[in-house]
């Protein structure tokens, strides 16, 4: 000590590198410190020694355990057992789910309780105009949402009178192919009547088949490849490209899905991606047309709302068929008259507020003779919604681009409902409309 003393006061160093080299040790002690803590608040963490799932008569007990993160052997902090609560409730499977942490004997175990709806249903299929008796359409369908209890899919419709039609589709939107690989398909036909440009009515008969297969590159991200064949006859040049009233096309689609929403039918907080390409290509005129799509979404929460922007956008390099450019404004822009043809670009925005008008709650109405027991926990809220939407649509008009843009605002209810999930009531105006003849808009299981 009295050498060392006796150096630093000799001059072969200077004050300031003695503070540095003290505060570095300090900091060094510091970082240790933390690490320390750090170390003791993970071996405080408990480590999960079993997942267990109850409630569940119907869903596959595999395939709860592998749509979670947690595991046996690893910690579970609250973080991580709400992520897995939301995400299981995202399925669409259950109106509710519970999952906690209990610890027996020093074991801790992942609890997962569920209660399951009705997973099947018939639904009608009905049509009646009162200024056009003569057109009634007709018919119904079967739907079950949880076929073989691992989240698959199957509707079947059919419908007759003044227009015929039916389609079977199949979905596996979870996976069930050594949990990486997914396959869906839809075969469907129909023959109505529609609208022309020029306010006259065609019939046109379509038949369509389709298939998509999809990897799972990570929980919430996929990569999917799929083929589809339509042949499309109309006496009507606009529902054919060539001139033999005929088109038979071959599509090829690739899409990618990156969904990071921490609750998908009611988001409040993450976000949504969608990327597809098209190639098309219409054997009777050997026409070829490409086509890009994007959908993104993103949701933050502020206190007591929530904002949610979304922008979809579609383009094309060569002029596409009249009937592959349609676009409804009541999905786009929610207010005024039809969107109608798209074109080589269309471009549109909306941006919402949501705030709580009455709080999420769940009724059970066990009570009710033979269905009581798929009437358990099931929610209910009410959203206030204010809205404002934007598009731009540019077309071909004889040679000639042209641009067109498109505005919309307003507000309404959306409502959190059991089997359907969400439902939209909204009112909005246009900047032509008055405010006394606004537009009416109602959707259901519609999620943005």
């Amino acid at each position: 000590m009295i050498q060392m003393r006796t150096r630093l006061t000799g001059g072969t160093c200077n004050g300031f590198e003695v503070s540095a080299a003290v505060m570095a040790l300090l900091i060094s002690l510091l970082v240790i410190a933390m690490a320390g803590q750090a170390a003791e608040r993970a071996d405080k963490l408990p480590v999960i020694y079993a997942v267990e799932v109850i409630g569940n008569r119907v869903t596959s007990e595999r395939f709860i355990k592998h749509e979670m993160s947690l595991r046996p052997g690893m910690t579970a902090t609250p973080e991580q057992l709400e992520a897995d609560r939301l995400h299981l409730e995202s399925l669409g499977l259950f109106n509710h789910v519970e999952v906690r942490l209990a610890v027996d004997e020093g074991r801790a175990v992942v609890l997962v309780t569920v209660t399951e709806p009705l997973f099947y249903y018939l639904f009608p299929v009905f049509e009646y105009d009162f200024d056009a008796p003569d057109r009634t359409v007709y018919g119904g369908g079967f739907h079950h949402r949880n076929v073989r209890g691992r989240g698959e899919t199957i509707t079947l419709s059919g419908w007759t009178g003044f227009n015929r039609g039916g389609y079977i589709d199949y979905n596996d939107p979870w996976f069930r192919i050594r949990g990486i690989y997914s396959l869906s398909w839809r075969v469907g036909y129909s023959d109505r009547d529609l609208a022309t440009p020029d306010g006259g009515t065609t019939r046109r008969e379509k038949t369509a088949a389709g298939l998509m297969v999809r990897r799972r590159l990570q929980r919430d991200i996929w990569l999917g490849i799929g083929l589809e064949w339509t042949e499309q006859r109309s006496d009507a040049d606009f529902y054919t490209h060539s001139d033999k009233n005929r088109d038979r096309l071959v599509t090829s689609r690739l899409v990618y899905e990156d969904d990071h929403r921490d609750y998908r039918y009611y988001p409040s907080q993450g976000h949504f991606a969608r990327l597809e390409g098209e190639a098309s290509y219409i054997l009777e005129d050997r026409h070829h047309f490409l086509r890009e799509k994007f959908d993104v979404r993103a949701y933050r929460t502020f206190g007591g709302l929530i904002l949610a922007a979304r922008l979809r956008a579609e383009t094309s390099q060569r002029q596409l068929p009249y009937y592959s450019r349609l676009v409804l404004s009541r999905s786009r822009i929610r207010a005024g008259s039809d969107y109608g043809a798209g074109g080589w670009t269309t471009v549109s925005g909306s941006f919402e507020v949501r705030f709580n008008v009455f709080p999420l709650r769940y009724v059970s109405l066990g009570g009710i003779p033979v269905v009581g027991s798929y009437l358990l926990n099931m929610p209910f809220s009410i959203e206030g919604v204010l809205f404002s939407d934007a598009g731009y649509s540019r077309y071909d008009d004889d040679g000639h681009a042209v641009g067109r843009r498109f505005y919309a605002w307003g507000g309404g209810l959306q409502f959190q409902m059991p089997y359907v999930h969400t439902s939209h009531v909204l009112i909005g105006w246009t900047p032509h409309q008055r405010l006394t003849e606004p537009s009416f808009t109602s959707r259901m299981g519609v999620t943005f």
